[in-house]
């Protein structure tokens, strides 16, 4: 497998990163040193904002889907992918109620797929799994910066205020610069019986959209 197509990302304490680094670099493509310069700086722009509502970032692989290049008798659908020269197949799992929890906060947020990824696998995912998010709320690999050598998702260039923005994501360090912003969610590896979207997630999301500054409440929440 083409492990620089997706992005398979570990759990990590922010204490632990250089640690983790040396041992896994070689594995994850999260470790790759990943050099933009100053246009990875630019904001994101998601356009004008249309209605009064805050907005959600969801990370895509294990946290809404977990894709493999290994084929079960359980996939939800496959994609093709080119690069390199080379085509990979992969095999796509939603995470259960997936498409309920995309509905449910569709009608509270204003939701944006912000993936370390690469474009060519994650557009035709979205495309699947989500089709009405406009090509302006989906961001890849190319619009992360590189902290440490990770792929790390900075929300502050986002052109929404900061108070108002949450990223939902499996691991802690793609939020690393905004993690009073930052919800950890379960790792999704395709088990059938998971519930963290409808059951978890979703609950806290839903306090959340009425408050004035997302980042004072979660973490009060957090500390209790």
């Amino acid at each position: 497998m083409n492990q620089t197509i997706v992005s398979h990302s570990p759990k990590a304490s922010f204490s632990c990163l250089d640690h983790i680094k040396s041992c896994f670099g070689c594995i994850c493509p999260c470790f790759y040193p990943n050099v933009f310069g100053s246009q990875a700086y630019k904001a994101l722009d998601l356009g004008p904002q249309k209605e009064d509502r805050k907005t959600l970032v969801l990370d895509l692989d294990e946290t809404l889907v977990h894709s493999s290049v290994f084929p079960t008798n359980f996939h939800d659908f496959q994609i093709e992918v080119s690069s390199g020269g080379q085509s990979f197949t992969f095999y796509v799992h939603k995470r259960p109620d997936l498409d309920a929890f995309l509905k449910l906060v569709s009608d509270i947020y204003e939701v944006v797929i912000f993936t370390a990824s690469l474009e060519s696998y994650a557009n035709p995912v979205i495309d699947l799994i989500a089709p009405w998010i406009p090509l302006t709320h989906r961001f890849f690999r190319k619009h992360c910066i590189s902290y440490n050598g990770f792929f790390v998702k900075d929300v502050s260039r986002l052109n929404r205020p900061i108070s108002s923005i949450l990223i939902c994501d499996n691991a802690p360090i793609s939020y690393v610069l905004n993690r009073k912003n930052g919800i950890e969610v379960k790792s999704f590896m395709g088990e059938k019986d998971d519930k963290e979207l409808l059951s978890v997630l979703y609950p806290l999301l839903k306090k959340l959209v009425e408050v004035p500054d997302v980042t004072q409440v979660y973490l009060k929440q957090k500390s209790q």
